[in-house]
């Protein structure tokens, strides 16, 4: 059976003060008690703010941001491709073939509208020509 799969929700409101305010990834229920989910999130979040930190003093001390060099960047963008390549969900093998029949059948079905519609078009402007001409 084909299906379609919900992304998981964006975080609410309650959840990033919390993961601010804890410095931890929490997910915040109404009664504000926090409820610790994730300590690499707690991680990610200080690791960023210490960079932010030392963005903001090279800013101070030169009037422009300092750029990292171009190998840096570059690593930098690897390591965030596979960081997200982690946290892709792959198909299984059922749904691969789901959505290859159905990409097929959509396909031959689109093929054959359009060439009878061609057709069909194609007899009614001979009969146009057939009578002005």
């Amino acid at each position: 059976m084909l299906g379609v799969r919900a992304p998981p929700g964006l975080p609410t409101i309650t959840t990033v003060v919390a993961t601010v305010r804890h410095g931890v990834c929490c997910k915040g229920d109404p009664e504000g008690s926090p409820e610790r989910t994730d300590d690499k999130m707690a991680k990610a979040t200080t690791a960023d703010s210490v960079q932010k930190a030392d963005k903001s003093a090279k800013t101070a001390k030169s009037g422009k941001p300092a750029k990292p060099n171009v190998f840096a960047r570059l690593v930098g963008y690897l390591r965030d491709v596979r960081s997200e390549m982690k946290r892709v969900v792959w198909p299984n093998r059922s749904e691969v073939i789901n959505s290859s029949v159905v990409v097929v059948t959509t396909l031959i079905f689109f093929t054959l509208f359009i060439t009878l519609t061609d057709l069909v078009v194609q007899r009614i402007v001979f009969l146009i020509q057939k009578i002005g001409g």
